[in-house]
């Protein structure tokens, strides 16, 4: 199954990392950027600019957990807190 960026920015890194599998950093701007992990083959490269709802890479085996983090100036973002 796909994988897609969830807002438009530039890839800045896309390739295997430690046990992470591959996985593929956004910058949106602004300080803002997503770490997405778990991915079995990607389908962008560094220095790419993308939109949202691009592919970014594909999910494995039915049991391979995705994890998304949203980052401000390299600080990992609680996601619900900014919904209020």
């Amino acid at each position: 199954a796909p994988v897609t960026a969830p807002a438009a920015g530039k890839v800045i890194y896309a390739q295997t990392y430690r046990s992470f599998e591959n996985i593929v950093i956004i910058e949106h701007g602004q300080g803002w950027s997503t770490l997405v992990t778990g991915l079995a083959s990607l389908s962008v490269k560094p220095g790419q600019i993308i939109s949202q709802g691009q592919s970014v890479g594909n999910v494995g085996q039915e049991d391979t957990e995705i994890t998304l983090e949203l980052r401000r100036n390299g600080r990992v973002m609680d996601i619900a807190a900014l919904w209020l």
